[in-house]
């Protein structure tokens, strides 16, 4: 620590190093809120504070039109090192009073922000600042008129709203509230976090997600593209063929393989549920609630998660066993429980652990892939492998016979050898597909028997017969 002695002398308590010299325009863009006094010139700041010692004191401060409002004087500004070296130092040595000559280089001032600086970052402290200060406000009155609701889960509601700007119809899901056993760090960022990486992610198989609005009331809801057929339905309305199954679990793959390899994140909650069609038949992965990333850019170190995500029929053994696993072979998993779902329209066991009898079964004797189309065997064969070490990686199914023939829709062109059972459509313009059939509520067969009688009558009509004809005796 430096003391400043009566002689004028500077002494210190390790051996004295030569100070460099520095112009006043380096040394005005320093910092001297450190203990770095390598950067000062030492000499120079010497024989200012001997002026400022041997002059005659005086306030610092004129005494006439400057109280502050109750008549106490303002506080003295004193350069942070200065003031350290004070207050470390010996009772018996006097306090110096600083000079108005002092550099001005060695004053640190409070900075001073522009109105852009403030419009760009968020450490300004006003009374109103709120999180998401920069999120839109008023939500009905930025895009429009509410709609009905759509769905409900663990996460929040959600919600149609038709934007006024071009009458789109779009999803806006009300996030659920603060929990009371949440504290709100954890709460906020859950939210941020959802937002997050859905906003990063952009791919047709994936749904586009617009925005984040708070309201004045402090309910947060995310504004989401609207895909309006729910694939779960569709499954189980039973008019779904092979290859209409197989290109929607195609599309899938297509959306985990950009998450996966492009971005670095896994989804941990895949399910029929988080699938839905847009009105093209198109696939969308929706809710990514229970989200991670697993590898950032540039870097090719894959982090292992914890914990246990997903719902019961969808998770990997693994979770339940292993304090960490890869979230990849996790969602590779889920896939594979996904299209048995659809093919069997049933889910396999209530919970993968061995305490579920059927859960057990397929443990031993693997019979539930008998059920499956024999072309799909060794893909969810090598999907539905309970160690994940020897359980198919994404390459290794991309690179299956039976998946790499899959007739998959795109959005460019459809599929050449299926059609898309859907509850709504795009209305008939240059976009709208030839494959796209609107699904009804009679059972398939209902359906096809009508067709082939209103066939037969319009080629056949049927003959009339009148029996008092007027040549009969």
């Amino acid at each position: 620590m430096i003391s400043i002695h009566t002689n004028g002398m500077i002494s210190s308590g390790r051996p004295q190093v030569p100070s460099p010299t520095l112009s006043h325009t380096i040394a005005s863009h320093r910092h001297l809120h450190t203990n770095d006094t390598e950067i000062i010139d030492v000499p120079e700041l010497t024989k200012r504070l001997q002026i400022a010692v041997s002059s005659p004191r005086r306030h610092p401060f004129p005494t006439t039109n400057n109280k502050s409002p109750n008549n106490t004087p303002p506080p003295t500004t004193y350069s942070s090192s200065i003031s350290s070296s004070s207050s470390s130092s010996s009772s018996s040595c006097p306090s110096p009073i600083l000079s108005p000559s002092l550099p001005p280089q060695f004053i640190f001032k409070r900075p001073e922000y522009n109105d852009h600086y403030h419009q760009t970052h968020f450490h300004h402290h006003s009374l109103d600042f709120t999180f998401a200060n920069e999120f839109h406000h008023d939500l009905e009155t930025r895009y429009g008129k509410w709609g009905r609701y759509i769905g409900k889960g663990a996460g929040g509601s959600v919600r149609l709203i038709r934007r006024t700007q071009d009458h789109s119809i779009l999803a806006v899901k009300q996030f659920r509230k603060q929990l009371t056993q949440e504290n709100e760090k954890d709460y906020i960022k859950k939210l941020t976090a959802e937002f997050c990486i859905g906003s990063t992610l952009h791919h047709p198989n994936i749904i586009a997600i617009l925005d984040m609005v708070q309201e004045e009331d402090g309910q947060f809801y995310q504004v989401m593209a609207y895909a309006p057929n729910d694939l779960f339905n569709i499954v189980m309305s039973g008019m779904m063929s092979r290859e209409e199954m197989a290109c929607c679990w195609r599309q899938l793959l297509n959306g985990l393989e950009y998450l996966h390899e492009k971005m670095g994140i896994a989804h941990r909650d895949l399910k029929l549920d988080n699938l839905v069609l847009d009105q093209y038949g198109i696939l969308k992965i929706i809710d990514f609630g229970c989200s991670t990333v697993f590898k950032y850019p540039f870097d090719s170190t894959v982090q292992l998660t914890k914990g246990i995500y997903g719902s019961d029929p969808y998770i990997a053994p693994e979770q339940f066993i292993q304090p960490r696993y890869d979230p990849r072979l996790s969602d590779l998993w889920s896939c594979g429980i996904i299209f048995i779902c659809m093919t069997i329209k049933r889910f396999p066991w209530r919970v993968p652990r061995l305490c579920d009898r059927s859960f057990k079964l397929f443990a031993q004797h693997r019979g539930l892939l008998q059920l499956l189309p024999r072309e799909t065997r060794p893909a969810l064969t090598g999907l539905l492998e309970l160690d994940p070490r020897k359980r198919w990686t994404l390459q290794q199914l991309l690179n299956d016979d039976w998946v790499r023939q899959i007739d998959m829709c795109t959005e460019e062109e459809p599929g050449m050898n299926h059609v898309h059972h859907v509850s709504t459509a795009a209305p008939d313009d240059s976009h709208h597909r030839e494959n796209l059939v609107i699904m009804t509520s009679e059972a398939p067969g209902v359906v096809a028997e009508k067709e082939r009688k209103r066939l037969s009558q319009q080629y056949y009509p049927p003959v009339c017969y009148n029996h008092h004809h007027p040549h009969k005796k």
